[in-house]
């Protein structure tokens, strides 16, 4: 709960991934108690979960002689 509050700042409406035993869901911040958040499911199995960017990266070497 402090994690998602007051670290990442996530508000009521906010999304965020939910994954377990092999399954990611969707899901939206419903509202916060006192020691729990409660979560709504707006999508199952949700499978979008590549970056929509492609990282190409390169490693430049110098030999000393």
């Amino acid at each position: 709960v402090n994690h998602i509050k007051n670290v990442l700042r996530m508000e009521i409406g906010d999304t965020c991934l939910v994954s377990c035993g092999g399954k990611s869901d969707l899901c939206r911040i419903d509202s916060y108690f006192v020691d729990a958040v409660s979560l709504e499911i707006v999508e199952e199995d949700y499978t979008d979960t590549e970056l929509p960017v492609k990282i190409y990266l390169f490693q430049g070497l110098h030999y000393l002689q």
